[in-house]
């Protein structure tokens, strides 16, 4: 049947007819062959795209599943990962008071500094520009030690989260195996 709606027979399919479907018919008048119409380039795109998510959920689901063996054979008991929250927690939690430590002292030694700079500016008026380079240092230094404390604040949160999530999903697991 072509695009005018007209049944036509032949033993060979001209070439303007190739992109309609069509059945090929042997003598007896039964199908034999029957071809699709060809797609058109939105159809051709859907299909690629279902295509591209099937594959994508694949993958998904690929990963999942080895993430949840990982998961099964690192904990053996859930409080195995109760212990590493809370141990974590307790690691980072004493860089942070290590590093407050450290900013504390920095913070006397800029006072202590700042003040022995006053005294020489009473003194003589001059200031050794050493003594500004250190002063400098030190407080260069304290920034840097308050942004490695945000820094441990906020790997805190994700590695609790993380573990968390472990912990969670670890509970789902055993739960599926024991009702299995």
């Amino acid at each position: 049947v072509d695009e005018s709606g007209k049944v036509r027979y032949g033993d060979h399919v001209p070439p303007e007819q190739a992109k309609f479907g069509r059945k090929q018919i042997n003598e007896k008048g039964f199908v034999t062959r029957e071809v699709e119409r060809a797609k058109t380039p939105e159809e051709l795109r859907k299909e690629q795209e279902l295509a591209d998510k099937k594959e994508r959920d694949e993958l998904i689901s690929r990963t999942r599943e080895e993430s949840d063996r990982k998961l099964l054979r690192s904990y053996q008991k859930v409080d195995v990962i109760d212990r590493e929250i809370k141990a974590r927690n307790e690691s980072i939690n004493s860089a942070i008071k290590l590093t407050q430590t450290r900013i504390e002292k920095l913070t006397a030694q800029v006072a202590q500094l700042e003040n022995q700079a006053a005294d020489l500016e009473r003194r003589s008026g001059d200031l050794p520009l050493e003594l500004y380079k250190k002063i400098d240092d030190h407080v260069g230094e304290i920034a840097k030690q308050k942004k490695v404390i945000e820094k441990k604040r906020v790997e805190k949160v994700e590695v609790i989260a993380k573990l968390n999530a472990d912990r969670k999903r670890y509970l789902e697991l055993v739960g599926q195996k024991k009702t299995n």
